[in-house]
C-alpha cells in the first residue's frame, strides 16, 4: 500500500514538474516570437546610486512598449560596473511572466557572463524554481517588476 501511495506522489510531483516546464518553455518561445516580429521604442531613464561599500554606480532603466497599444512588453534595468548587474522583466497582458538576471564581467574578453538566472511565472507565481538562488528573492523580484509596470502607466 506504501509502494502505491509513494508511486503516485512521485508520478504527481513528475506529472505537475513536466507541466511547469511546458509553461516555462510556453512563456519563453512566446517571448523570442514577439521579439523577432516588433518593433520597440525604448524609454530610458538614467540614475546613480551608492552600492553597500560606498561606492558610486550608474543605472539605467529602459521601458520597452508595442508602439501600437503603448503596452510594456519588457523593463531592462542595467547597473554599470566592472561587474555589471542586467534584470530584464517581460510582460504579457500587463502580467510579469519572466524575469532574467544576468551579472556581466565586463573587463572579460571572452565567457562574459558570471551568471544567468530565469524566474517564470503564472499569475504571480514562481513556476520553475530550478534556479533559485536565495539572493535573488522571487517574490522580491515579482513585486519588482509589478512597480516597473504600474510606473510605466
Amino acid at each position: 500500500m506504501k509502494k502505491i501511495f509513494l508511486s503516485l506522489a512521485l508520478l504527481l510531483f513528475s506529472v505537475v514538474s513536466f507541466g511547469q516546464q511546458n509553461k516555462s518553455v510556453e512563456i519563453e518561445s512566446k517571448i523570442q516570437n514577439i521579439i523577432q516580429n516588433n518593433t520597440f521604442i525604448p524609454e530610458t531613464k538614467n540614475g546613480t546610486l551608492i552600492d553597500k561599500n560606498g561606492k558610486e554606480l550608474n543605472y539605467n532603466t529602459s521601458f520597452y512598449y508595442f508602439l501600437d497599444t503603448e503596452k510594456l512588453f519588457s523593463v531592462l534595468y542595467e547597473q554599470h560596473d566592472e561587474i555589471s548587474l542586467n534584470k530584464t522583466y517581460y510582460y504579457d497582458n500587463d502580467q510579469l511572466v519572466l524575469v532574467v538576471i544576468e551579472k556581466i564581467n565586463n573587463k572579460a574578453a571572452t565567457d562574459r557572463i558570471v551568471e544567468q538566472i530565469f524566474y517564470f511565472y503564472d499569475n504571480g507565481e514562481l513556476i520553475d524554481s530550478s534556479d533559485y538562488k536565495a539572493k535573488n528573492i522571487p517574490t522580491e523580484l515579482y513585486t519588482e517588476g509589478m512597480n516597473y509596470l504600474k510606473d510605466f502607466n
